[in-house]
């Protein structure tokens, strides 16, 4: 059980770090909470 929780975890942290830009202006924690939940909802 603690494996699939780790994985789980891995997997919510390198989606959002794909939604961190790259370069300024930077972005606010709630808006990059509100882009992954739009793009897990949707799965």
């Amino acid at each position: 059980m603690a494996a699939a929780s780790s994985q789980n975890t891995i997997a919510r942290q390198w989606q959002l770090l794909k939604l961190i830009p790259t370069r300024p202006p930077g972005s606010e924690a709630k808006l990059l909470t509100q882009q992954y939940l739009a793009v897990t909802t949707k799965q």
